[in-house]
This record gives structure tokens, sequence and C-alpha cells, in this order.
């Protein structure tokens, strides 16, 4: 169908089903939903979702690539949520500046 084959809904898809399974305890079925998601949402240009995927993988995997690509973006959008996000877990000491 159409929407199966939109890139951007199938990658909200896998992030709402991520979301679920973190907060369900599988943080193996969340990573790699979020990966899922993560891919799509940078394949099609949707680079404030890729940003907000890579927050959600860095606070699943610990992995600091995740909060820097996290962070760039959250740069050039200072008043949105993300940046606030990426504020928050800097001033808490959860991340370490990159």
């Amino acid at each position: 169908s159409y929407i199966h084959g939109d890139r951007g809904f199938v990658g909200r898809e896998q992030q709402t089903d991520a979301l679920i399974s973190r907060h369900e305890g599988d943080a193996e079925r969340a990573v790699r939903l979020n990966l899922e998601a993560f891919a799509n949402f940078k394949s099609i240009g949707y680079a404030w979702r890729a940003a907000a995927v890579a927050l959600e993988l860095f606070e699943l995997t610990d992995e600091p690539s995740y909060f820097a690509y996290a962070k760039t973006y959250a740069e050039k959008l200072p008043q949105s949520n993300l940046a606030r996000r990426v504020e928050r877990m800097v001033s808490a000491r959860l991340a370490l500046p990159v």
C-alpha cells in the first residue's frame, strides 16, 4: 500500500513501536526499531526526526555518536524541545558535551 511505501510513515511507526517496547522493558527491540527509524528518516532528509531518534538511541545505548548527532541538529534550533532535552542531559551530566 501507499502508506507502507512511505518511509516517513514507516519511520514514525517504527519510532512509536520503539517507544512502546522501551516502556515495556524490551530495550533490545527498542534499539532495533529506533535504528530502522533513524535510517529511514536520514534517507529521506527528515533531520529533526532523525535527531530525535538519535537521542533515544543514545539514551538506550550510551553511544556518544548518537548524542553528537542529536546535539549538532539541536544547535540549529535552540528553542526546540530537542535542544532543551539535550541541554538537560548535558547539565544533568548524563552525557559529556561533544
